[in-house]
């Protein structure tokens, strides 16, 4: 810490650097870095936000020393409990990113990801939808279909939309990237499996036993060829097959009995 403070007071007496040159902001945002790697939280704020505000003045969006230090400040605000200064800088780098490097790039696509994920953090959850949304839409003219933060955003965005209550959607979403991931690794990969079971999942959440039951035995039948056969998570998949299975057992008996009350009537 303190050869950092010295480093910093060197550069900020440099004629030909100064105070507000971007080597110096690097070192406040070292500086930032250590305080957060030891949880001085409060220390870490003035520091870093001088290192942020010398960076989006001299440096452009896509540069790394920028979305680094903005990280280092989120997790800050985050333990401070300050999730509005989270929210407003960001909403700010996301501006100065359209602006300098335009609407369309994948940097503003990766914004508006992190933004989708604070703002679901929050059970902000239209927000967090538009902003998943708007994050696809780019990534989807730049990435590659099966790149990882498609469908990393595929995931994120069905979750949102269960929350919300948009259930064809997220199920849509859910296939989407069992197919892509299908196709890349093999439909008998364990990543492949386990989407199936979110599948599954997902299906049980929402009443429908029989897609439910059908989903997460495809993925038990995919991940017991890679996963030894006392695996936790089998044990789990098998637990939740017998419990639809009983609960779909219930809903014939029940059925049963309504159809012998309609027909005493």
């Amino acid at each position: 810490e303190e050869a950092l403070k010295k480093k910093i007071a060197e550069k900020e007496k440099d004629a030909a650097i100064g105070p507000n040159h971007p080597e110096t902001a690097a070192l406040l945002s070292r500086l930032g870095a250590l305080y957060v790697s030891t949880s001085k939280w409060k220390e870490a704020v003035p520091v870093l936000e001088r290192a942020l505000e010398i960076q989006e003045k001299l440096l452009k969006a896509d540069h790394p020393q920028l979305p680094t230090t903005l990280g280092y400040l989120a997790e800050v605000y985050m333990k401070l409990d300050k999730p509005g200064e989270i929210e407003l800088k960001f909403t700010r780098y996301n501006k100065k990113a359209e602006t300098d490097v335009g609407v369309d790039h994948p940097l503003v696509g990766e914004i508006k990801y992190n933004l989708g994920s604070f703002y679901r953090f929050r059970s902000r959850y239209p927000e967090s939808r538009e902003s998943y949304e708007r994050s696809l839409d780019i990534w989807h003219k730049k990435l590659r279909p099966d790149h990882p933060r498609l469908l990393s955003a595929y995931m994120e965005l069905s979750g949102v939309c269960k929350n919300l209550g948009l259930n064809e959607q997220a199920e849509q979403l859910l296939k989407r990237t069992i197919k892509v991931r299908s196709k890349v690794l093999g439909e008998e990969h364990s990543r492949v499996g386990e989407h199936w079971k979110e599948l599954g999942l997902f299906y049980r959440n929402i009443g429908k036993l029989k897609e439910s039951e059908a989903a997460l035995q495809k993925a038990l039948d995919i991940l017991a060829k890679s996963l030894g056969k006392q695996n936790v998570l089998l044990s789990y998949i098998r637990k939740a097959i017998a419990d639809i299975q009983a609960d779909m057992q219930k809903d014939i008996a029940a059925q049963a009995a309504q159809a012998k009350a309609d027909a005493a009537k």
